[in-house]
Order: structure tokens, then C-alpha cells, then sequence
């Protein structure tokens, strides 16, 4: 399942609107939708730090290549990852930054590790 959280809050929906159709109950959680937390924060901007292994060739070298969605900055520390025979594991940070006033809320984004020769 793609995204278990939202069908779940879809179906607690769906109960207590009988004649919503899918599109209306989409369009009821993406306009009440909240960026503010529980504890009235930001949501919008995220450092995720991440661990790979490299299971490919000694002496791969991968290079982080970024599409971000509208109005979302995304910034990639440590984007060459280099591994050789000893260093099987890389660490990286992702930091994501979104500009509420331009996010476009259906643009989608990718992060790729590309190998680089």
C-alpha cells in the first residue's frame, strides 16, 4: 500500500459521508489539511538522515541526482557516495525545505542515487 495513512483517514470518511465520492473525499483532506504539528510546528521542513549499503561492484560511485516538486527545496549533503572493498556503508542527509506560499500540493519529486564511472 502506497500510502496507508491516507486511505486509512479516507475510510474513517467515508462512514459519515455516504454520497462522497473518492475525488471529494480527496479534495476534503488536501483543503483541511494542516503543515503545523501537535506541537504548533512547522511540518515543512524536514532533515532526514539515511544509511546504504552498497551491494553493487568495489569501488562504486553514486551521485545523488534531485528533482524536487514546486516550491520545495531539496538539498542532498554528502551526494557522491563513494565505495570501495572497506567501506561498504555511507551515510547521507537530506534536507528538505518547502515555501508554502509556492508549493504546488500535487507535484511529485525524486531522489536517485545515479552511479557515476
Amino acid at each position: 500500500m502506497a500510502c496507508p495513512h491516507g486511505s486509512c483517514a479516507a475510510a474513517l470518511i467515508k462512514p459519515v459521508h455516504l454520497n462522497w465520492c473518492p475525488a471529494v473525499i480527496r479534495s476534503a483532506m488536501m483543503t483541511t489539511a494542516s503543515i503545523i504539528d501537535n506541537k504548533n510546528q512547522s511540518m515543512i521542513d524536514e532533515v532526514i538522515r539515511k544509511t546504504t549499503t552498497d551491494v553493487g561492484e568495489a569501488n562504486s560511485i553514486y551521485i545523488a541526482n534531485i528533482v524536487a516538486p514546486k516550491g520545495v527545496t531539496v538539498r542532498v549533503e554528502s551526494a557522491k557516495l563513494v565505495f570501495t572493498p572497506t567501506v561498504k556503508k555511507r551515510s547521507f542527509l537530506v534536507i528538505v525545505t518547502a515555501d508554502s506560499k509556492h508549493l504546488v500540493v500535487d507535484d511529485v519529486g525524486v531522489i536517485v542515487l545515479d552511479i557515476w564511472e
